[in-house]
C-alpha cells in the first residue's frame, strides 16, 4: 500500500467508525481515506458490513459493523441499536491500544462533513469482464428507490410500480435488456426487469459497470455509476421554492462536485407523477447517442 518515494506520516492510519449515507461514504469518504492510506504502513477500516470492495485496493484490516439508524450525510442522527454502535468504537479502541502497545504510531480519522474531490483519490469500480463471465451484464440497470423519510420533497423521488413497470416494458420494446438493483426493504423490481436486488456490493459494482446505462432518482445507486464508468439518467425534483438551492446542489454533485472521472450524466427534474414518457424518451437518445459514438470508434 505504501509507495516508498511518497514520505511516510507513520506507522498505522485507522479510519474510524463510518455511518455516513451510501452516496456521502462514496463521494466523501473512501476517497479521502485512499488519498490518506497511500502514507502509511497499515490501514484499518471501519464501515457498514457488506462494503468491503470500496476498500479492498487497500488491502485493510477491515472492521465491519451493523449500525443502524437514520443516516443523514456523513454521519447518523438517529442510532437505534446503540449496543452495536458501542461495540464498534469499543473494537476500534482496542486495535488502537494494540497498536500502541507494540510500538507502533497511530493515526485516527474519522467522517466529519464534505470533502472536496480534489483532495481525494477515486478508482473505478466494477467489472464489465467478471459480469460478462458471470452472466449478469445487461443494458441497463434501474434502481427503484421506494425510500421514506420526512422529506416530502425526496419522497417525491419515488415512482409507482406502475410508472416503473411501464418504462421497463418501453425499454424491452426497444430491445434492451434490463436489471433492477437496490436493497429489498427501499426499491422494488420493475415487471420484466431481471431481479438483482440484495445482491453483494461487487456484484452490484460489476453489474452497474458493465451496464450501458444506469437509471433512477438520485440515490446512493446513481452516485455509484458515476464511479463505474456508467452514463446515468438521474432525476431531482422541479427546482421551485425554499428548497430550490439545495436540490440546486444536488443536480450539481452528479455534473461536477461529486464527479471524479467526468462521467457522462443525464440530470432531469421530475416528480413522482411524471408521465414515464419523458424518461423512456430521454433513454432512447441517450441510447442512440452511445451508438453512433460506438460506430464512429470502429
Amino acid at each position: 500500500m505504501t509507495d516508498p518515494n511518497e514520505e511516510s506520516h507513520g506507522d498505522v492510519l485507522i479510519a474510524d467508525v463510518c455511518t455516513a449515507e451510501f452516496g456521502w461514504e462514496l463521494m466523501c469518504w473512501q476517497g479521502y481515506v485512499r488519498a490518506q492510506a497511500a502514507r502509511y504502513q497499515t490501514l484499518v477500516v471501519c464501515s457498514p458490513a457488506g462494503h468491503e470492495p470500496l476498500y479492498a485496493d487497500m488491502s485493510p484490516r477491515f472492521v465491519p459493523h451493523l449500525i443502524e439508524g437514520l443516516r443523514d450525510c456523513w454521519r447518523m442522527k438517529k442510532i437505534k441499536t446503540d449496543k452495536e454502535e458501542r461495540r464498534a468504537h469499543e473494537e476500534i479502541d482496542a486495535i488502537e491500544r494494540q497498536y500502541v502497545a507494540d510500538g507502533r504510531h497511530v493515526t485516527r480519522i474519522a467522517p466529519s462533513g464534505f470533502i472536496p474531490i480534489t483532495e481525494q483519490s477515486f478508482i473505478p469500480f466494477g467489472s464489465r469482464s467478471r459480469a460478462e463471465s458471470n452472466g449478469i451484464a445487461f443494458d441497463i440497470a434501474v434502481h427503484a428507490r421506494t425510500k421514506k423519510g420526512k422529506n416530502p420533497l425526496l419522497n417525491s423521488l419515488n415512482w409507482s410500480q406502475k410508472n416503473w413497470n411501464r418504462l421497463v416494458s418501453g425499454l424491452k420494446d426497444l430491445g434492451f435488456t434490463v436489471a433492477a438493483i437496490g436493497t429489498k426493504d427501499a426499491s422494488l423490481v420493475p415487471d420484466g426487469a431481471v431481479d438483482l436486488q440484495g445482491r453483494d456490493l461487487q456484484t452490484v459494482m460489476d453489474v452497474v459497470a458493465a451496464s450501458r446505462l444506469c437509471i433512477g432518482p438520485s440515490s446512493g445507486p446513481m452516485h455509484l455509476a458515476s464511479l463505474c464508468h456508467t452514463h446515468h439518467v438521474v432525476w431531482v425534483p422541479p427546482m421551485h421554492g425554499k428548497e430550490a438551492h439545495a436540490w440546486g446542489v444536488t443536480r450539481a454533485r452528479y455534473e461536477t462536485i461529486w464527479n471524479p472521472f467526468n462521467t457522462p450524466y443525464t440530470v432531469l427534474e421530475l416528480g413522482g407523477k411524471s408521465d414515464p414518457a419523458l424518461l423512456l424518451e430521454t433513454t432512447h437518445h441517450v441510447l442512440k447517442a452511445q451508438s453512433v459514438e460506438e460506430q464512429a470508434r470502429q
